[in-house]
């Protein structure tokens, strides 16, 4: 049985042998989808993006498995934003929802019915953070709404918030005494990730 003969490519005043495409799965792109499906994202993507190149341009098989890397990694991706952006899922608690120790949390991470402490503001005069804490411990407010506000101007978002805190406490009997108060997101927030409205008595 004769082999065959190698592709002969002229390549300017001289001659190359060429024997085509390598052989095998391209490795860059093997490991992209491997690592997609664990979850390693920066490592899918990088590894998926050089793959593709390679393949594209040497006809290695492996395109496929880049393009898998590269789609779960922004599956994955997804899936993290959404359990940042769930509220109270960073917050220690207790079978029932409760705070059950006191910690700093996001004002986004905050429930109905939970307690808190103020804590320093942020250097903008911005309240990025408080102090969650169980509600028999004593605290400076406590929770009775999180509703969410719909797109709108930058103008109009205090007064909305003010309402979806009226229609919040509509039908509740609060603690006489208390004052109301609420927590509504700034502009770089709302616009990016988060629209709800921290609606809240003091003592």
């Amino acid at each position: 049985m004769s082999q065959a003969k190698p592709r002969v490519v002229s390549w300017g005043a001289g001659r190359v042998e060429d024997d085509g495409p390598p052989i095998g799965t391209n490795r860059l792109a093997l490991w992209s989808a491997i690592s997609g499906v664990f979850g390693l994202v920066p490592f899918a993507l990088g590894f998926g993006v050089f793959g593709l190149v390679q393949t594209r341009r040497s006809g290695q098989p492996g395109r496929g498995l880049a393009v898998l890397g590269l789609v779960t990694s922004v599956l994955w991706t997804g899936v993290l934003v959404n359990v940042v952006a769930a509220p109270g899922v960073g917050v220690d608690r207790d079978s029932t929802g409760r705070v059950s120790t006191a910690q700093y949390s996001s004002v986004f991470d905050m429930r109905s019915g939970d307690c808190f402490r103020w804590a320093p503001p942020a250097a903008d005069g911005s309240v990025e953070m408080v102090r969650l804490v169980p509600c028999a411990q004593g605290y400076d407010a406590q929770v009775y709404g999180t509703p969410s506000l719909a797109m709108m101007a930058d103008s109009l978002i205090e007064a909305a918030a003010e309402d979806a805190c009226a229609n919040a406490r509509a039908g509740r009997e609060l603690p006489a005494g208390v004052r109301l108060g609420l927590i509504y997101p700034n502009r770089t927030s709302f616009a990016k990730y988060d629209r709800r409205v921290v609606c809240y008595t003091s003592p």
